[in-house]
């Protein structure tokens, strides 16, 4: 896009690519400076030598910025999933970069820690314990390859979507799903089972949107109040957004109300700016 238009900056979520953002990309590339990447080992990353974890993701950000935000200027920064994990570990590690580089934040389905214990893949009843995370870590950092087949596509519906999804929604995510290497998904699987970035919150001094789907089994809405809330006495929190039936591909199963979200974080800073 235009490279003097407002930059805004946009981080993939675990086993995706920058393709995920297609739909972002279609609708703001016309009228702003549009800033895709792939996280580290997926698309067209390499997965570098570097153990993974949260600095790496915060590193991976910085070094994006770098490139793509000049001097004096600032970026809305939008992430889903692991990419919201990103601009939070960003935060973390570089509270001072924080004001300097973004005018605003939105965090789609995603979250800061807890997230084995209380994702909703594997719902328990309240009397059993919960997935003990040395075990879901191996599990999560399984290196099985995964091809397309009924069986692919219904597991993804069910842990990634919503049952509301369309078929072309479902083909589109599972696509990108499939492209991931195996190790590439089993290496930051168990890394993000035993995440806590949560103090990188506190740094977010930014207008940020929390947005969540209230059928997403990956990053339930629990996550999305938990962030709500630490942001809000912050007041750093612009708004909580709770899509009713969407899964956790929240940007593909709701493009309009993402979309929407990022509009009004843009406006926001434009009007701070005048």
């Amino acid at each position: 896009g235009d490279p003097e238009a407002q930059t805004l900056v946009f981080c993939h979520g675990w086993t995706c690519n920058a393709a995920y953002w297609t739909p972002q990309i279609n609708a703001f590339a016309e009228n702003y400076r549009v800033v895709v990447y792939d996280q580290r080992g997926h698309g067209n990353s390499d997965a570098g030598a570097r153990p993974l974890g949260a600095d790496v993701l915060a590193d991976d950000l910085n070094s994006v910025l770098d490139a793509t935000v000049p001097a004096g200027r600032t970026a809305i920064l939008a992430g889903h999933s692991m990419g919201g994990m990103s601009i939070i570990a960003w935060a973390e590690k570089y509270p001072d970069q924080v004001d300097r580089r973004v005018a605003g934040v939105l965090l789609a389905s995603t979250g800061t820690d807890n997230l084995v214990a209380d994702s909703a893949i594997v719902p328990l009843p309240q009397r059993f314990p919960k997935v003990p995370v040395p075990v879901a870590r191996r599990v999560m950092g399984a290196t099985v390859p995964l091809v397309e087949s009924s069986v692919t596509t219904r597991a993804l519906r069910y842990i990634a979507l919503s049952p509301n999804a369309s078929g072309a929604e479902v083909a589109f995510c599972q696509q990108i799903v499939l492209g991931c290497p195996p190790r590439t998904r089993g290496g930051w699987g168990h890394a993000l089972s035993a995440l806590d970035i949560h103090e990188g919150l506190q740094n977010l001094t930014v207008p940020t949107t929390v947005l969540v789907g209230t059928a997403d089994r990956l990053t339930p809405p629990v996550h999305a109040r938990r962030l709500a809330a630490v942001l809000e006495e912050a007041g750093n929190l612009e708004r909580l957004v709770v899509l009713d039936g969407v899964g956790h591909m929240s940007s593909v199963e709701a493009i309009d109300r993402v979309n929407d979200e990022l509009l009004h974080l843009v406006g926001k800073a434009q009007a701070l700016v005048g």
